[in-house]
């Protein structure tokens, strides 16, 4: 303080995020005034690739395929060449990280995952646990979810669909399922991939998951940081700073 940088996601009334503004499209104002130094100091959408939380469904019936699981960790990891981080969580009787890495790190050796399998497996959990993981992240953000495309009420002890999908999507967070059964995907994981603006794919499918990957690396993303001095007192840290972002279309 008082060097404040602020991190906005743009997104029009169907949360379709604007790309290509520059600092004249942004009226910054701190208690109804404007700010007279602010700068546009990043833009989401001219970064590449994207920061990814892969999450493992560690039901017993995952458990007998581990070298699928292996081979599907291997092929995104593939498709990601080398672009943001990939950081890999099991969905097991409790919500676990099993570690972070580089994709071209995890392509010779894949890692022995702690987490025992489960009937009673927390898909929520672990949601929210690797949906937390990417809010420091790069602008692209993205969560995958490797499983059997089947959730059941057992598996949500503690949040939502709607919770969920708000906290991802309202910290830029896209959600993909790819699913080891083929067949339409389940109701819960189909929401979850309305509202955030992701996509799913079957694990066996012809054209492997390499389309999906670069999709998601390549993703439109509305996501801005500003910078600017504020003038307000903030008593130590103890007050919340008045605070707005605008966004002018019509001087693109």
């Amino acid at each position: 303080f008082p060097n404040i940088q602020l991190e906005v996601l743009v997104e029009n009334r169907n949360r379709e995020q604007i790309v290509g503004l520059e600092a004249e499209n942004f009226v910054v104002t701190e208690d109804r005034y404007n700010v007279k130094d602010y700068s546009l100091d990043a833009a989401g959408y001219l970064g590449a690739g994207c920061d990814v939380a892969l999450i493992l469904e560690r039901s017993p019936q995952m458990k007998a395929e581990e070298q699928t699981v292996d081979k599907a960790i291997k092929e995104i990891a593939l498709a990601m060449k080398g672009r943001g981080r990939l950081s890999i969580f099991s969905a097991g009787l409790v919500a676990s990280k099993e570690g972070d890495y580089s994709p071209n790190d995890i392509l010779d050796y894949i890692p022995q995952f702690r987490a025992e399998p489960s009937d009673e497996w927390k898909f929520d959990a672990c949601l929210r646990l690797a949906s937390s993981s990417l809010l420091n992240a790069q602008a692209r953000r993205a969560v995958i979810f490797l499983g059997f495309n089947k959730l059941e009420e057992k598996n949500f002890a503690s949040y939502g669909l709607n919770e969920l999908s708000s906290y991802m999507a309202n910290n830029n967070i896209r959600f993909y399922s790819i699913n080891l059964k083929s067949g339409a995907i389940c109701d819960e994981l189909s929401y979850l991939i309305r509202k955030t603006g992701g996509s799913s794919a079957y694990l066996y499918r012809s054209a492997g998951l390499a389309p999906m990957v670069e999709s998601m690396m390549n993703a439109p993303t509305g996501l801005y940081k500003i910078s600017y001095t504020s003038s307000i007192d903030s008593d130590f840290g103890r007050k919340f700073l008045p605070v707005e972002v605008e966004v002018r279309l019509l001087n693109r």
